[in-house]
């Protein structure tokens, strides 16, 4: 039984690689360590690339940027993510 899961398994992943190919998530394969799993997720939850003006505004979108407090002129950086932005963008880049 586990072998026939194990072959459903590799034939889905090898339909959704296919149908990767056709989309501008594609380019994701190219990063070392993202699989076409991650990258499916990332570019369904992305949607259209063209819709953010640069890498930096569709990073932003994820919420996994850092955030600063400021307060009575004092700065802190780096003390977490904003966490705005999609859940689905951050699920998806946290794979």
């Amino acid at each position: 039984m586990f072998e026939a899961f194990d072959q459903q398994i590799h034939d889905a992943t090898t339909e959704l690689g296919a149908l990767l190919s056709k989309t501008p998530a594609r380019v994701l394969l190219s990063i070392p360590g993202v699989g076409v799993l991650t990258a499916s997720s990332y570019g369904a939850a992305i949607g259209d690339p063209k819709r953010y003006r640069n890498a930096g505004a569709a990073y932003r979108a994820t919420g996994l940027v850092p955030i600063s407090y400021e307060s009575a002129g004092r700065a802190r950086r780096g003390t977490g993510i904003s966490r705005e932005g999609s859940v689905e963008l951050r699920r998806a880049s946290s794979n």
